[in-house]
């Protein structure tokens, strides 16, 4: 008899009967936690563990392991049993995360200016569980990670750059992006509002020559010379002979360095175009428009006589 009733509940099925339910826990962040299912059933139930009632996707056996409990982690659980002749549902379990996540937060000093730009940038974030992790992302394709509450220091070159900080623990990850928050400038550009003031005014154009010295935009900002001077400028301002030497005298500005060059003179009173360099480099000392000389020592004995003309050095 017992063995008719064995072979009709293998052919009937018997619905799943959950004979221990899972257990709410508490776990401090970072900790795996575990919930599980005790079930009959013939055949053999399958499970599908839940979430606020949502599934867990590939969440199956009759055990749910959560490793690293985060802070999102937290919630009611519960497990669905079932197979061919009916289904059962656990009661709900809760699972408690001991942490707080952090804020993210920082700040940036200065966040414009002229290339390269160093920005020092410190972590500001707040998190009371620790350890917190800090990953940087400048926004010029370039990235760090840090501990909480340290700074760096990042060089920008010309352009707009959002700065994001991602701040994380044990129980969760937050995100800051500052768009556009770095703001950088060429040399080019920064001479252009000294003198112009601003970067679109006509006369600041690289071709402009609104002082009308020969000399345009490109030219005076490369040489480190006054555009709004016309007497400020790279140029020769006298060729003397001194006994049979001769003294090239010019006007530059400091903070620059100039090379003195020389061609030879052709019989018709004209002069080869293949300038070669004649001084070594002439380093100009101090700031603004100034003038300095170098002497071509026996340079006035040269027959033809030399044609001179000064280089910005690199």
């Amino acid at each position: 008899m017992c063995l008719s009733l064995n072979l009709l509940a293998e052919r009937l099925g018997v619905a799943p009967n959950i004979l221990t339910n899972p257990v709410s826990v508490a776990v401090t962040a970072g900790v795996s936690a575990a919930f599980s299912v005790s079930a009959t059933g013939i055949p053999d139930p399958t499970y599908q563990w839940q979430k606020g009632g949502t599934n867990l996707v590939g969440q199956t056996s009759a055990s749910l392991i959560i490793s690293n409990a985060h802070c999102a982690d937290a919630g009611s659980y519960s497990v669905i049993v079932s197979n061919v002749a009916g289904t059962a549902i656990s009661s709900n379990a809760t699972l408690t995360v001991i942490g707080s996540a952090p804020v993210a937060s920082f700040t940036a000093s200065p966040t414009s200016g002229t290339e390269p730009l160093s920005v020092t940038l410190t972590d500001t974030s707040s998190s009371p569980t620790l350890p917190l992790s800090i990953l940087w992302n400048f926004g010029d394709l370039s990235s760090t990670t840090t501990t909480g509450g340290a700074t760096v220091v990042h060089a920008y070159a010309a352009g707009t750059y959002t700065v994001t900080l991602t701040a994380s623990n044990a129980c969760d990850i937050s995100t800051l992006a500052s768009n556009n928050l770095i703001n950088v400038i060429t040399a080019f550009q920064a001479w252009q509002i000294q003198y112009f003031g601003s970067t679109t005014n006509a006369a600041a154009a690289a071709n402009a020559d609104s002082d009308g010295d020969g000399q345009d935009n490109q030219a005076e900002f490369l040489s480190g010379t006054n555009p709004t001077n016309s007497a400020s400028g790279l140029h020769i301002t006298s060729v003397a002979r001194s006994g049979s030497d001769v003294v090239v005298t010019w006007s530059t500005a400091g903070g620059t360095t100039n090379v003195v060059q020389s061609t030879a003179g052709a019989g018709n009173g004209g002069y080869s175009t293949n300038f070669t360099d004649l001084s070594g480099l002439v380093v100009i000392t101090g700031s603004g428009d100034t003038s300095t000389n170098y002497t071509d020592v026996g340079g006035g004995t040269n027959i033809p006589a030399r044609y001179y003309r000064v280089r910005l050095a690199p």
